[in-house]
């Protein structure tokens, strides 16, 4: 959510909530009858989706896509309240709001591989595993060096399998070398592990604050 100055006269404290006012003034003017003075800035709670979407915002980029401007996961997803006892994924709410119901089992998908863009030409609707390949397919997903579970670079898996090719070494004397084990090293010079090159890291993006 962006900053917002608070809207009391000569005031710069934050006052993104109670009605623009910080807590200081908040009170002040509660005190002194003055509330209804200042607007106010939550939602009411039978609003659509679509009003909960357009009271957050979004920014809209020169790729067309509308980023959303508030609360957002670990994984840069937007998301907001609804009601529940859980927020709901901004995605979800943007393609339910403006395109129509998901259908049973189904996922948001993005066509422009922006997690937290919520322009409903961007969003598909798919399965999990659809998700999945078309991670695959763009090399979006965390494979090799960048997946957390491999401890091997690139470099060094390459280095194996020259060196195992050349002859002149045994697995279990690589696997020693490399500090792994020596089925590991089995699998990759087998090419049944890392079969293909790390995926490129993916364009890092500004995660605005909740």
């Amino acid at each position: 959510m962006d900053k917002a100055t608070c809207k009391f006269d000569g005031c710069a404290n934050d006052g993104r909530l109670r009605r623009g006012l910080c807590g200081k003034h908040y009170q002040w003017v509660t005190k002194h009858g003055k509330l209804a003075d200042y607007d106010r800035k939550l939602i009411h709670t039978d609003a659509t989706l679509d009003e909960r979407l357009r009271h957050h915002g979004w920014t809209v980029t020169e790729s067309g896509c509308w980023e959303w401007k508030a609360s957002r996961n670990g994984n840069n997803y937007g998301q907001l309240a609804t009601g529940g006892t859980r927020p709901m994924l901004a995605t979800r709410a943007a393609y339910t709001a403006w395109i129509g119901d998901l259908p049973e089992g189904a996922v948001v998908c993005h066509a422009c591989d922006n997690p937290p863009c919520i322009n409903p030409a961007h969003l598909f609707a798919g399965t999990h595993q659809d998700n999945a390949d078309d991670m695959a397919r763009k090399r979006r997903s965390a494979n090799g060096e960048r997946s957390g579970v491999h401890k091997l670079p690139d470099a060094n898996v390459d280095e194996i399998r020259g060196l195992y090719s050349s002859g002149a070494y045994l697995q279990r004397e690589l696997a020693e070398a490399f500090g792994v084990t020596q089925s590991a090293v089995s699998m990759i010079v087998n090419r049944r592990r890392r079969g293909r090159e790390t995926n490129p890291p993916l364009p890092k993006t500004v995660r605005l604050s909740a």
